[in-house]
């Protein structure tokens, strides 16, 4: 009789036990006030709680089931793992929280007459082409115009000084001799 009181004293064992819940920041300090939801997504209950001054909070009376805690604190991430009540002895769960990063949303919107409109550069008189406008030849004449004996004028345009006739470009070592190319605005 003696074998059957121990098997029976089990079978009729309450199907509870407590979640104890310790909030850590990422250097492993305690981190106090987080708010600690414990949540069952079977049969829809939730209980709060609030950790102490040691980064701890204990939920008691909790059955065997399968939960997720949601953790949350100022400055943190929230973090939500998950964890199983299988047996009447305590369920320990240390949780890191990390740090919050910042992120910032921005919208650029242009208004009208803010920005010149597109438009095709065509030669001055006595040209019969165009130089292409690509970011290359732009930084090619920012280039030359260092040169000595070179200026840019009027919005980027590359003048040869006392010359008004034509600049040799010199592209991949092939020279291109052209006139300069002005926009609509500058042309006579």
């Amino acid at each position: 009789m003696t074998l059957l009181f121990p098997f029976l004293s089990a079978s009729g064992q309450i199907q509870i036990s407590s979640v104890q819940v310790t909030v850590t920041d990422p250097s492993g300090a305690l981190v106090r006030d987080a708010r600690v939801v414990l949540s069952n997504s079977i049969n829809h209950s939730s209980e709060v709680g609030i950790a102490d001054g040691s980064g701890t909070y204990v939920f008691n009376n909790v059955p065997f089931d399968r939960y997720t805690l949601t953790i949350e604190a100022p400055g943190f991430r929230p973090a939500t793992p998950e964890l199983t009540v299988r047996s009447n002895l305590p369920v320990v769960v240390k949780v890191a929280l990390t740090l919050a990063g910042s992120q910032e949303t921005m919208r650029v919107q242009a208004r009208s007459g803010l920005v010149e409109g597109e438009h095709r550069d065509r030669p001055c008189r006595g040209s019969n082409r165009a130089t292409p406008r690509s970011g290359g030849s732009r930084q090619l004449r920012q280039i030359v115009a260092t040169t000595p004996g070179m200026v840019t004028e009027n919005d980027g345009l590359l003048h040869v000084r006392g010359v008004d006739d034509g600049v040799l470009y010199v592209v991949d070592g092939i020279p291109i001799m052209d006139r300069v190319v002005c926009s609509h605005r500058h042309c006579p």
